[in-house]
């Protein structure tokens, strides 16, 4: 059975993470071992016991991290740096691994790069390909000469259980970094959500309830069977039958929604107080980010926790606590998606419909408001 990580912070949710196809990600117990990032799904042997299957052991490099051309003697703990944040998207196919430094690499499940042709081709799922990566820092994607991300996803099999040599540019932050993320949430996707009213008991007849067409039936048979007889016929007092039914209704999500359809974004709060956006495009699988201060005149003010809500409106509202000052602080946040809405638009007439470069005006933004402090 693969043990799991759970985090100082006590929030063991953040390194362990189920897709909706049924795989389960999550971070080593062992952090120091020749991967940080492990992939397994439920199975039965032989048919009767369930089960997690051997894992997968994968790599995520830091960005702009590359593998030493030689064994080093001695293992550097920091150059494989610890997963603290692993979230699968709603469809079940991107995921999310933050490092403890910030640092966000997004993964796909289900695709592979084309090695001869630019894009990506049907995969299985428990096939990961990374798809972005940006530094708490700056948003950067990692590139390679022939323009290609750099696959920075291996097996552990094929990696040398000794350490690669940190990036030149990389900054070794401690675990309390103020990139580190506190809170991380998905937005949910522009569908109906369907569920279901409370049950309701309602009178029925027995011929109406399945179980109990077999008792009128063999009541019948006895009532004949004493009339042919000559006994008695005893009369039997109508029990009144009642079900439960269950109605259904649709809803629209709480939040912001991503105005492309099927196009997916997620938001997180970094220690310092930065709120961080990474979004789709309006094609491929291509992420973009956009951040915003919480509290642009406070530098002195590290979170200590957070939690992220969605409104029924589609804003955001943010909730904070710093152990400095003792304050809990709310703030409403709204995602001005800007050029995308009317590319939206334009894809309902031409679903292949590509906003020109030109026209990609207003670029999307955050907006904060302070509600409570």
């Amino acid at each position: 059975m693969p043990s799991i990580l759970a985090p100082r912070d006590g929030s063991p949710q953040r390194t362990i993470s189920w897709s909706k196809h049924g795989f389960v990600a999550y971070v080593p117990q062992e952090h120091g071992t020749a991967h940080n990032l492990c992939l397994t799904y439920l199975e039965t042997a032989p048919g009767e016991t369930w089960q997690l299957a051997p894992p997968q052991n994968l790599v995520v490099r830091a960005p702009g991290q590359h593998a030493s051309p030689e064994p080093r003697a001695e293992p550097r703990a920091e150059a494989f740096p610890r997963l603290d944040v692993l979230s699968w998207s709603l469809s079940g196919t991107d995921l999310a691994a933050i490092d403890v430094h910030g640092n966000m690499t997004m993964l796909i499940a289900g695709a592979e790069r084309n090695l001869t042709q630019p894009g990506y081709s049907s995969s299985s799922y428990n096939r990961l390909e990374i798809i972005y990566q940006d530094t708490a820092a700056q948003a950067a994607l990692v590139t390679t000469t022939n323009n290609s991300f750099d696959l920075v996803l291996q097996q552990s099999a094929a990696t040398p259980a000794v350490r690669a040599p940190l990036g030149s540019y990389v900054q070794r932050y401690l675990e309390d970094s103020p990139s580190k993320v506190i809170a991380f949430k998905w937005l949910n996707l522009d569908k109906p959500i369907i569920a279901c009213h409370p049950a309701v008991r309602m009178e029925t007849t027995a011929d109406a309830m399945s179980y109990n067409v077999a008792a009128s039936l063999n009541a019948q048979i006895r009532t004949e069977a004493a009339r042919s007889t000559g006994l008695a016929v005893e009369t039997e007092i109508p029990v009144p039958n009642y079900a439960y039914t269950y109605g259904v209704q649709q809803y629209k999500a709480h939040g912001p929604m991503h105005p492309v359809p099927n196009k997916q974004a997620c938001l997180a709060v970094r220690r310092n107080g930065e709120v961080v956006l990474w979004y789709q495009g309006e094609h491929g699988l291509d992420y973009h980010r956009m951040t915003r201060a919480l509290d642009a005149a406070s530098t002195d003010h590290w979170l200590s926790h957070t939690a992220i809500g969605f409104q029924r409106d589609g804003l955001i509202i943010v909730a904070t606590f710093s152990n400095q000052t003792r304050e809990v602080r709310l703030y409403r946040v709204t995602v001005n998606w800007g050029y995308l809405v009317t590319s939206s638009v334009n894809q309902l007439k031409s679903p292949a419909y590509q906003t020109p470069d030109d026209k990609k005006l207003p670029l999307p933004a955050l907006t904060v408001t302070r509600i409570l402090r």
